[in-house]
Order: structure tokens, then sequence, then C-alpha cells
């Protein structure tokens, strides 16, 4: 995904040389601090499961008329966290394999395993976007909301941070992938560079 994702920003690049930097944040202390290490039944392999739960912890923070506490409880309660990341390995939600070389949590089973655990804490609160650069993975039918066969581009990341959305990227890596829960985006279009 990461060379479908860096061939998507040349492309962008190429087509808005002339773009203005792009620069948004949302408050990092609106997230949670779920270090995956911690989730103790699948310390190495338990980075979607974390990254789900630091955005939880956004959600109740930045929407507590939609979430209150639904998500993850007192999320000053570093156990709460540990204790909902645990939650999300199972086959109900994310089935994350936690062999030493298993693959994680897949991405298809991210997807719908965290819409399965917010509909079950919060029914109809939260509305659903998804973007693969591969075509969607495995035999569960694909949910309607996701766009396979396309990188998530910087303009979409850039408005789904400006108007306030959680979000979190599969970043693939040589021998494996890691999920991150996105704060802020900084992007220079012409020298192809930020963070």
């Amino acid at each position: 995904m990461l060379r479908a994702l860096g061939a998507a920003l040349l492309l962008l690049a190429a087509v808005s040389a002339k773009a203005a930097l792009v620069d948004v944040s949302i408050d990092d202390k609106l997230f949670g601090r779920l270090d995956q290490h911690d989730i103790e039944k699948c310390p190495n392999s338990s980075c979607g499961p974390a990254a789900a739960v630091n955005s939880f912890v956004f959600l109740q923070n930045m929407y507590p008329g939609s979430y209150g506490t639904n998500l993850v409880g007192d999320p000053n309660e570093y156990l709460n966290l540990v204790n909902t990341g645990t939650t999300l390995l199972d086959p109900k939600f994310m089935n994350t394999d936690c062999a030493d070389c298993g693959p994680g949590t897949l991405i298809q089973n991210f997807i719908t395993g965290k819409q399965a655990y917010l509909e079950q804490q919060s029914p109809g609160k939260t509305t659903y976007k998804g973007q693969l650069a591969v075509p969607w993975p495995g035999a569960n039918p694909k949910p309607p909301y996701v766009q396979d066969n396309g990188a998530p581009t910087i303009p979409l990341l850039t408005k789904e941070l400006t108007d306030k959305a959680d979000v979190e990227l599969l970043l693939s890596l040589p021998g494996g992938g890691h999920y991150v829960t996105l704060t802020g985006l900084q992007w220079d279009p012409a020298a192809l560079t930020g963070s």
C-alpha cells in the first residue's frame, strides 16, 4: 500500500506543483495513548486494535454528545484502554492473529471489526468511509462505503482532518504493515515531502 500511496502522491504533486503547503492537525491531546505492547495477549501484533482504541478516545473527547464514554469508558483509566484493545482482538471484531509471525490484523478485519464495535457500543452514531490502494481482500463482502483500488490522497486526508474525522492508516512496510491514528498532516507538493 505504501508504494501505491507514494504513486498517488507523486501524481497529485505533478498535477498541482504550485499548490500551497498543506498543514492541518487535530489537537493530539484529544487522542488516546495506548501502546500496542500493553495489550498483553498480543503485544507484537496489536497495532490495529491500539490505533482504533486511540481513535475511540478522540471520538469520545470530540463528540461527547454522540459517544459519551461508551467506547472506552473513562479514557484516563489506562486499563480501560488496554481492555478495549483486548476486546478488539476477538474474532467478533478484528480477529487479530497473534502468532509471532502472523499477519496481525488484516485490513478487511480492521475495517469491519471497527464498525462492528462502534455499532455495538453506540449504534447509528457513525458515518463510515474507507479507501484501499488494493482490491478488497478476503471472502467477506466489501462494505458499500469502502472504495478500493485507489490509495488515499492528500486532499482527502486533509478534508477528513479539517472536518475533525477519525482517520487511521495502514502503512505497508517490508515484511508487514503498521496501523497509525492520523492526528495531523504536513505536505509540500513541490518538494514531495511531508510528515
